[in-house]
């Protein structure tokens, strides 16, 4: 069975806000069943250099194998996919016949995007330009959505599968500041996968449907991410909680527990909000509460909520970057930055954890949910007093190298939460000055994470939270404080390189053994990705792709309307070989696997290889 630690320890939580509203009647006592020939869709995304990265996905196709295509979301929904990099959301769950789908497609809309960037001085500013790779501005974009494995998704009789589809912001995107207007160049790298390849949290956003105190569990209809609906709404589907003993519920800012919290959970009205994080068991294939949010404990449910990262705090003033905001009406908003005053009456909680906690847990660099009165609109800088509202602390996710190990073990910060840590401002973490938090020497607390097998220099992704503000060098060094820590290296990372022209040396050497690439002509993509830590290939030994020991994965050839796919890399490498004697240039190569930095190689499962 699945355990609240568990879950806490593989996943970490990131929050985020909705705006549900509820009617008068009472959910009915019913046993969850599972979805019968269900596929559940999960939208997640690797971190960019992205402030909010808002488009519009207006489809996601799968095509059968008789060449149907079925529709898997009912309608336009706009995603702000730079909220998506630390948590898997479901989008929906729909019905198939049993059989073999391929050739999946996401279609974006581009035309009102909302994407911000981060420049040089650390201010939040617009992209003035989306361009695609060949420099034409882009509107619609479909994107193919590459299955891992053979290419296809197995519906069996009966059973409910998971499709976690994965937009790679960092892969995908190619950022020119262009002197202070941005101009953004997309190649979409987009591949889906039963469970992600980073553990990610699960979360589930929605409507209470119905409880069943005997199994126990309830379920919900899902209302994916900050769509306002109203009434009954069902189009996205609906999905089965299992709770367990020990999964925390917050119920309109009360805490419960297990058995106690489910059954409060049927007194609320059907249709109210709930948010639920937790893991999927890997056997059902359902989703195990960790804990429930539901009611008034939802952000922005009767009551404004802002969400962001702490960069600054200045005795009771904190100050946020890359704010969201969701007002009592449920709409939301971006701001760059917020300011938030606290008071000794701020109700502080943190996430998975039912003690109460006071302001002086809430230190620079920590992600929050805020739940408070705005007190200035001003899109220059909302401001919120938060002095009789509530402060719940999420999990933060921190990206850098192993500069020590393994005790102390410290990083040199890539990113918090997706930001430069140069903008961050660390004054007061520390019990003075020397003892402040320094991003080129960041110590965390491993806890009970092992980090021994890690090697200097490795790339790392830590999740959980920043030690309380102040302690520092009161007898403890850290910084922050572990739940999860990831070495990248063992992670897939995602490399893609276009060449500015169509390139007959691109690939240097073709075998069974690999591919070598000459990096010489590249375009605006010409690096690996990995947890949002990017390594520039122009900088690296020319990069090697090689095959896994058995030889299998997805690997595919275009060449205009031709497309050939293959699952084994010796059948691909037999018939790129003829279209390089053929005297086809490369145009781009994109490929996933493992990654050994000292001797840039990746052990493929996927290659997509574009031809002139």
């Amino acid at each position: 069975m699945y355990t609240s630690r568990h879950i806490i320890q593989a996943l970490g939580v990131v929050l985020a806000a909705i705006m549900l509203v509820g009617c008068e009647n009472k959910p009915t006592p019913l046993v969850p069943e599972p979805v019968v020939n269900g596929v559940v869709i999960g939208l997640t995304d690797t971190p960019g250099d992205f402030a909010t990265y808002q488009v519009d996905v207006t489809s996601l196709t799968l095509t059968e194998a008789d060449g149907s295509v079925v529709q898997a979301i009912p309608v336009r929904t706009r995603v702000d996919f730079a909220q998506y990099a630390n948590a898997t959301e479901f989008l929906a769950a729909l019905t198939l016949f049993q059989g073999h789908y391929s050739g999946a497609v996401m279609t974006l809309d581009y035309t009102n995007a909302d994407i911000r960037v981060e420049n040089g001085s650390g201010s939040i500013v617009p992209v003035t330009a989306v361009l695609d790779s060949q420099g034409t501005p882009v509107t619609t974009l479909n994107a193919t959505v590459v299955i891992s494995g053979d290419g296809t998704l197995t519906v069996v009789r009966g059973k409910s599968v998971n499709l976690i589809v994965d937009f790679d912001l960092k892969a995908s995107n190619s950022v020119d500041l262009n002197g202070g207007s941005p101009i953004v160049t997309v190649q979409p790298v987009v591949a889906a996968d039963a469970i992600p390849g980073e553990p990610k949290p699960f979360r589930l956003r929605g409507a209470l449907d119905v409880v069943d105190l005997q199994r126990p569990g309830f379920q919900v209809d899902l209302r994916p991410f900050s769509r306002p609906l109203t009434g009954e709404e069902k189009r996205f589907g609906t999905m089965a909680v299992d709770t367990a003993a020990d999964t925390l519920f917050d119920i309109d800012g009360l805490i419960y527990q297990g058995g106690s919290g489910l059954t409060q959970l049927a007194t609320l009205n059907v249709l109210v909000p709930v948010i639920v994080f937790g893991g999927i068991d890997p056997v059902t294939q359902r989703l195990v509460a960790a804990q429930v949010l539901a009611g008034s404990s939802v952000p922005g449910d009767g009551t404004a909520a802002v969400i962001g990262t702490v960069v600054q705090r200045q005795g009771n003033v904190m100050t946020l970057r890359g704010a969201t905001l969701t007002d009592s009406g449920g709409t939301v908003t971006f701001y760059a930055l917020a300011t938030v005053q606290l008071a000794n009456s701020t109700v502080v909680r943190r996430q998975f954890d039912a003690a109460s906690h006071t302001i002086g847990d809430i230190s620079v660099g920590q992600r929050v949910t805020v739940l408070g009165t705005v007190t200035n609109p001003d899109p220059a800088g909302l401001a919120m007093d938060a002095g009789n509202g509530a402060v719940r602390l999420d999990y933060t996710t921190l990206s850098g190298t192993a500069v020590s190990l393994p005790t102390p073990f410290s990083l040199e910060l890539h990113g918090i939460d997706g930001h430069d840590p140069s903008n961050f401002d660390f004054s007061g973490t520390g019990v003075d000055p020397a003892h402040d938090a320094d991003a080129h020497n960041y110590i965390v607390d491993p806890n009970e994470n092992r980090v021994g097998s890690i090697p200097l220099g490795a790339p790392v992704q830590v999740r959980g939270f920043v030690m309380p503000f102040g302690i520092a060098g009161s007898g403890t060094v850290a910084d922050f404080s572990a739940s999860q820590i990831i070495d990248l290296a063992q992670v897939p990372g995602w490399l893609v390189v276009n060449w500015q022209f169509a390139s007959g040396t691109a690939i240097t050497s073709v075998s069974s053994s690999g591919l070598t690439l000459d990096m010489t002509g590249t375009g605006h993509f010409h690096s690996l990705s990995r947890g949002g830590i990017i390594i520039d290939l122009t900088k690296t030994a020319a990069p090697n792709l090689i095959p896994a020991v058995n030889g299998l994965g997805l690997f595919q050839l275009h060449r205009g309307a031709t497309d050939m796919a293959f699952t084994t890399f010796d059948r691909f490498i037999t018939r790129l070989k003829v279209q390089l004697k053929n005297g086809r240039r490369v145009r781009s190569i994109s490929a996933r696997g493992l990654y050994a930095d000292d001797t840039s190689t990746l052990t493929v499962d996927l290659i997509d290889v574009n031809l002139e």
